[in-house]
Formats: structure tokens, sequence, C-alpha cells
């Protein structure tokens, strides 16, 4: 006797979602996005061997402004590029950028 396991396709099984459930699901999705990149930051920063306060040393700004913006949500790509050159890297990107256009608390991809 072969013990056969029944796959179902997700677009069978996941359901109706309504608009509420998708913004929160947006929402939470964005959240968890945010909290990537700003570990990345912080990542990046302490593979350079480089503390909050010597970095904030280099740019000119005090420690609690380098840990704000690690804990941002929202990263400009100015300030990205600003942390890049202070600790000696170049900003480079691969594959697809999405540009959001923030507007109060909706975002809007820009094409």
């Amino acid at each position: 006797m072969t013990n056969k396991t029944k796959f179902h396709k997700w677009d069978d099984i996941k359901g109706d979602v309504t608009p509420e459930r998708r913004a929160r699901i947006d929402a939470i999705k964005g959240e968890m996005q945010a909290e990537q990149i700003a570990y990345s930051l912080a990542e990046i920063r302490r593979a350079c061997e480089v503390t909050q306060t010597a970095l904030a040393d280099r740019l000119g700004t005090a420690q609690p402004n380098i840990s704000a913006i690690e804990k941002s949500a929202d990263h400009k790509l100015s300030t990205i590029n600003e942390l890049a050159a202070a600790l000696g890297r170049e900003l480079g990107v691969e594959g697809r950028v999405e540009i959001t256009m923030v507007l109060g608390e909706d975002r809007y991809p820009l094409r």
C-alpha cells in the first residue's frame, strides 16, 4: 500500500482576501521589509568593525542619530549612500529597484 499525499494549489485553498485583510498583510509585509533593511544597515556597520559612535564622527553627527537611522522604517537613498561612503563602501544596485511615494500612511509604487 502506498501513502499518497494530496497537494493543493495555493489559489484553491487561500480563499478570498478582503481588502481590509490585504491591507493588513501589506502593512505587515512592509514592516518586515523595513526591519530587514534596518538590520542590514547595522550588520554592514558591524561587519566593517565600526561603532555607531565612530560612524557618527565620520558623518559629523551624534551616535543617537546613527541608532535612529538603523532602526528607521524609511531610508532615503542619499542617507544610505552617505553611510556607505563613511564605511568606505560604494552603494550598488542589483536587480529591481522599486520607488515608492509615501503620502501619510499610504504608499504608492511609482512605475
